[in-house]
């Protein structure tokens, strides 16, 4: 059996949806282009306006941080939260429903977790049940992920242009999710 994710399971964890995050950054680079536009409509309509298409994730992350360090500050902060006591960066906890579906994996009732998340969430939950030898290929429009860790939650995400760069890779029969 497998399981199909998208952000609304993590949206109880308070990380915005990938829709929330594409609105936000097009907000950001308005502000960087001198655009007085606010709220989601008018942001859409001058980017439309700006570019002659609508706003595309690997297209905003480009152009507000070109450089892998650059983007990951970019985007920690959509996936992690400041701790009040220590002011430094953490990352935020699985949800109920992360949790539920870990336990279905540590059982052996599902076998593949399809995501477009780019949190850790379900990777967290998966470790504190006890699932082990996580193989993470998750998908956003135009991007694949291939790697990276809780520490640095935008490492290994390549968009089409780096994507052309890479050999392609099959992941076959890979055992994917094992328990303990």
């Amino acid at each position: 059996m497998a399981c199909l994710l998208g952000s609304g399971v993590s949206r109880a964890a308070d990380i915005p949806t990938g829709w929330e995050i594409v609105v936000d950054l097009t907000g950001k680079l308005a502000v960087l282009e001198g655009s007085t536009a606010q709220g989601e409509q008018e942001l859409l309509k001058w980017f439309l306006t700006r570019y002659g298409h609508e706003p595309d994730y690997s297209e905003l992350i480009e152009r507000l941080a070109p450089q892998g360090e650059l983007q990951r500050g970019l985007l920690e902060p959509y996936f992690t939260q400041l701790d009040p006591a220590t002011e430094e960066r953490r990352e935020r906890e699985p949800t109920a429903a992360h949790h539920a579906i870990a336990r279905l994996v540590s059982r052996g009732v599902l076998r593949v977790i399809i995501t477009t998340n780019f949190d850790r969430l379900m990777e967290s939950a998966l470790r504190q049940a006890g699932v082990a030898n996580i193989e993470v290929v998750s998908t956003y429009p135009r991007e694949l992920f291939v790697g990276g860790s809780a520490a640095s939650p935008t490492a290994g995400r390549l968009n089409p242009r780096r994507l052309s760069k890479r050999q392609p890779r099959s992941f076959g029969k890979s055992r994917n999710l094992r328990r303990r």
